[in-house]
């Protein structure tokens, strides 16, 4: 078993959305007509990351990557996700 620390957008956007469905969400618009389950391994990963921000630094596409990759290929059930609270009602 894992623990994870993830966060609802940048602005705490999507926690509602998070804790309503109890569950945690990838949130980047230009992969959501993408099929992350091709990939097998973090390069293929980061490759798919890669041609869809192709204007993107090496170094941002690294910390995208591997945000993604604990989401499509580390987390797996039963683990245990945390996520700080940022917006308070």
């Amino acid at each position: 078993m894992a623990i994870w620390l993830i966060r609802a957008g940048k602005y705490g956007e999507h926690e509602d959305r998070f804790l309503k469905d109890n569950r945690v969400y990838l949130t980047w618009s230009s992969l959501q007509e993408l099929d992350l389950s091709v990939a097998k391994d973090y390069d293929q990963l980061k490759d798919l990351v890669q041609s869809n921000y192709p204007g993107e630094t090496a170094r941002k596409i690294g910390n995208w990557t591997g945000q993604i990759w604990a989401f499509t290929l580390a987390m797996k059930e039963k683990d245990w996700v945390v996520m700080p609270k940022k917006v308070r009602a």
